[in-house]
């Protein structure tokens, strides 16, 4: 899922985060925050998380990725 064509903050990961087959997600410019990032444990499948220039993510979202087991 590419979410550069579309605006994804935290609330629209809820939805994003319950595709089963969701393996790789793009959030570049998007206003997620480490929140949104939390929702995503759902996302058994997800090895790919691309937050390229996402102001909302810094230092304190470590424990929220380390919830994303499969991530490469």
């Amino acid at each position: 899922l590419n979410g550069g064509t579309i605006e994804i903050d935290d609330e629209v990961l809820d939805a994003v985060s319950r595709l089963e087959g969701l393996a790789f997600l793009n959030m570049n410019n998007t206003s997620v925050t480490k929140n949104g990032i939390s929702r995503l444990h759902h996302s058994l499948r997800l090895k790919s998380l691309v937050l390229y220039r996402c102001k909302g993510i810094g230092d304190d979202a470590v424990d929220a990725f380390s919830k994303l087991q499969n991530l490469a």
